[in-house]
C-alpha cells in the first residue's frame, strides 16, 4: 500500500474525511508527496554541485514553468522521475561545472527561450489541448517565461550568477521536454 493510501485509509478511519471525499484526498496526497520528493531530489543535485540553493531555485522556476508549457511526460512515474533527474544532471553538468562566460548563459538563454515561447504548450498522446486549453495555457506559459526572463536580465546586470545559471538551467530542462515532447505527439498521430 502506497503512503497516500493508507494515510486517506488512516483518516476514513478516523472519520476525518467521507467515503466521498477519499479519491479527491487519495490524489491530492499523492501529488503532494511527488512535489516534496522532486524538491528533494533537486535541492540534492544542487548540494552535489555545491549549491543547494541553485536546486531551491530550479524548482521554484521549472514547475510554474512546466506546468503550463507542457511537454514529454513518461509512461511511468519512475521513468519520468529517472528522465527528469537525468536531465537535470546534464543541466547541472553543462552550466555549473564550468567557469562558463556569462555570454554562454546569454546564448543559451536567448534560444531556449525561443524554443519555449514557439512550442508551448506542448500536449500529450493521453491528453491533446483543445484550443481553448491551447490558448490557455499559451498565455500562462509566456507570462512565466517573460516573468523568470526579467528575473533572468536582473540577474546578469547584477552578475548574480547563482540565479542567472539556475534560469538558463530552468528554460534548458523545459526546453528539452518540449522539443521531447513535441516529436512523441507528432509520432504517436502518425
Amino acid at each position: 500500500m502506497k503512503a497516500c493510501e493508507y494515510v486517506t485509509a488512516y483518516l476514513l478511519k478516523k472519520n476525518v474525511i467521507s467515503y466521498e471525499e477519499e479519491e479527491v484526498v487519495e490524489y491530492g496526497l499523492g501529488v503532494l508527496g511527488e512535489n516534496i520528493l522532486s524538491i528533494v531530489i533537486t535541492v540534492l543535485l544542487g548540494s552535489f554541485y555545491k549549491s543547494p540553493i541553485s536546486g531551491l531555485l530550479l524548482w521554484l522556476l521549472v514547475f510554474p514553468l512546466r506546468k503550463y508549457a507542457g511537454g514529454f511526460h513518461a509512461n511511468t512515474r519512475g521513468r519520468c522521475l529517472l528522465i527528469s533527474v537525468g536531465i537535470m544532471l546534464c543541466a547541472y553538468g553543462l552550466f555549473m561545472t564550468w567557469e562558463l562566460p556569462m555570454v554562454v548563459f546569454v546564448i543559451t538563454t536567448a534560444m531556449t527561450f525561443g524554443i519555449i515561447l514557439w512550442l508551448a504548450p506542448v500536449d500529450t498522446p493521453n491528453k491533446l489541448l483543445d484550443v481553448l486549453e491551447q490558448g490557455m495555457y499559451r498565455k500562462r506559459a509566456r507570462v512565466i517565461l517573460v516573468t523568470e526572463g526579467i528575473v533572468f536580465i536582473s540577474a546578469c546586470i547584477l552578475r548574480y550568477e547563482v540565479l542567472y545559471a539556475t534560469v538558463t538551467m530552468s528554460y534548458f530542462i523545459v526546453a528539452v521536454l518540449l522539443v521531447a515532447g513535441k516529436v512523441t505527439v507528432n509520432n504517436s498521430i502518425k
